[in-house]
């Protein structure tokens, strides 16, 4: 419920960023500006800015060791960034990768 025309109100989501965290996300570079003030589900990415940025490393949100959240990885991603580079942040607890957890 975040209001993009009153930035300084709180959500009423915990999960969403505070007004402070969203001025400082207003200083970096947006790989997904067509995203900013659609509601729902986007998976827009410019790969094009990924390349110009050249970071060290790519954080990519993940399940089960595959992308999650783009409309397709290899054509917008791995076709232009070294998969070496990828981090996957992976939110699922099963596989051979994980570690298991006791709770």
């Amino acid at each position: 419920d975040y209001d993009f025309n009153n930035p300084e109100q709180t959500s009423s989501y915990n999960a969403d960023p505070e007004p402070a965290d969203l001025a400082k996300l207003q200083t970096v570079t947006n790989l997904s500006p067509g995203c900013a003030q659609k509601p729902g589900y986007c998976t827009e990415f410019n790969s094009t800015t990924l390349v110009d940025l050249d970071p060290d490393f790519l954080i990519v949100h993940g399940y089960a060791h595959n992308p999650w959240g783009f409309a397709n990885f290899t054509q917008q991603v791995l076709s232009v960034f070294p998969q070496n580079k990828i981090i996957y942040n992976d939110i699922s607890l099963e596989g051979s990768e994980c570690d298991d957890h006791a709770n």
